[in-house]
């Protein structure tokens, strides 16, 4: 809780750059940036049950050429759910690759996403389930489509940066949907 993951992994980490979570883990007020795995989660890799809420994931990277993907989180198996948390500028050097890719099942509410590259949300084998209210600048993989969900809009927010948490966040800019 209220924790900070800055430059973790590199290539020598395979799979979860500042985390790889094989049991049940809940993550909430904490910041990912910079991370980076060799193949999958250059954040977080899960394989069991995550809970995401209230933090921010940004400028998280894969950086294999054979990159299996989730530049912020890859659920590789068990269930994702995903709460009032903000996802930007995540990257992977195969730009299809997305910030969450789902291989099981992930449920997403409440959150924001804007990807520099690649898409925001994948899921070639699981599903994705929106709670509803999330902000997408691209399709959001189309399951963002519960009530208040807005895809293809930019969530216009500032740089990373101290907003008056316990970390540091993107906030909304005054003109951001």
């Amino acid at each position: 809780r209220a924790c900070a993951f800055h430059q973790n992994g590199g290539f020598q980490s395979e799979r979860g750059g500042a985390i790889r979570n094989n049991e049940m883990l809940t993550v909430e007020q904490c910041t990912f940036s910079e991370n980076e795995a060799n193949k999958a989660g250059g954040a977080i890799a899960n394989y069991k049950t995550l809970s995401v809420t209230n933090s921010t994931f940004s400028g998280n990277a894969v950086l294999s050429v054979t990159a299996e993907g989730g530049s912020a989180i890859h659920n590789a198996a068990g269930t994702v759910t995903v709460t009032n948390s903000t996802f930007v500028g995540n990257r992977s050097r195969i730009t299809s690759r997305a910030a969450i890719l789902n291989n099981q099942a992930v449920t997403i509410g409440n959150s924001l996403f804007r990807q520099a590259q690649g898409q925001n949300i994948n899921a070639p084998i699981g599903g994705v389930t929106s709670q509803g209210y999330n902000l997408c600048n691209d399709t959001g993989g189309g399951f963002f489509t519960a009530t208040g969900d807005q895809v293809n809009t930019d969530p216009l927010v500032g740089g990373l940066q101290d907003n008056g948490g316990p970390t540091r966040t993107h906030a909304p800019l005054d003109n951001s949907p």
